[in-house]
């Protein structure tokens, strides 16, 4: 669920527990709060409720909260609303296809963040990509072994651009087994209408 611009998501301090009983009065369970700033996860589906503020958003990794995580972690802010629901609904459909569709669609998503100009333009250092790399694929910091290998090895790619060795850096960073295993566990914890198209049927002479 997201709301109130120019802050997607954002409940006012005031309105939060109006809204929390509203919601469950409603039905609602598996009731995620995500902070920084506070914002929802809500399901119909029946499970149980889970209704506690989580300083991990990763603890129940939604479509929703892997679409917001990874724009954090690259952009340092919240997506709008079309840029959400570009990559949120891409990762619905591609979830309806099998992990294989869903592994290569999320390859996809954190790549194409990467690649783009707004991530170039701020200029980050080496350090300060690798980091930006572990919280967008992994959802954590490396520890300070893990960064000092990342360094080493991102120093050996021979690239004629900074941009080719990131990218080359992302191609390898993408078959850790932990980012598979994180996209594996995406549950189904949003009811979206998302428009799956499906074949015309012929007419019948």
């Amino acid at each position: 669920m997201r709301c109130c611009t120019p802050l997607p998501g954002n409940i006012p301090p005031d309105r939060r527990l109006i809204f929390k009983d509203l919601a469950l009065s409603n039905g609602a369970t598996n009731f995620l709060i995500e902070t920084g700033p506070d914002h929802y996860h809500l399901s119909f589906n029946g499970e149980a409720n889970n209704f506690a503020p989580s300083s991990n958003p990763v603890d129940i990794n939604t479509p929703s909260s892997f679409v917001e995580n990874t724009w954090e972690a690259v952009f340092d802010r919240f997506s709008n609303q079309d840029e959400y629901s570009l990559w949120h609904d891409r990762l619905l459909v591609a979830k309806t296809q099998g992990q294989t569709v869903l592994l290569a669609e999320a390859k996809t998503f954190k790549r194409t963040l990467f690649d783009s100009q707004e991530y170039i333009a701020r200029q980050r250092t080496e350090s300060e990509f690798i980091n930006d790399v572990y919280w967008a694929y992994l959802f954590r910091e490396p520890d300070e072994k893990e960064l000092g290998n990342q360094l080493a090895y991102l120093s050996t790619i021979n690239a004629t651009t900074e941009r080719a060795r990131r990218l080359a850096f992302l191609s390898n960073f993408e078959n850790q087994a932990e980012f598979g295993t994180l996209v594996s566990q995406i549950i189904d914890g949003e009811v979206v209408d998302v428009a799956i198209p499906t074949p015309t049927p012929t007419p019948t002479p």
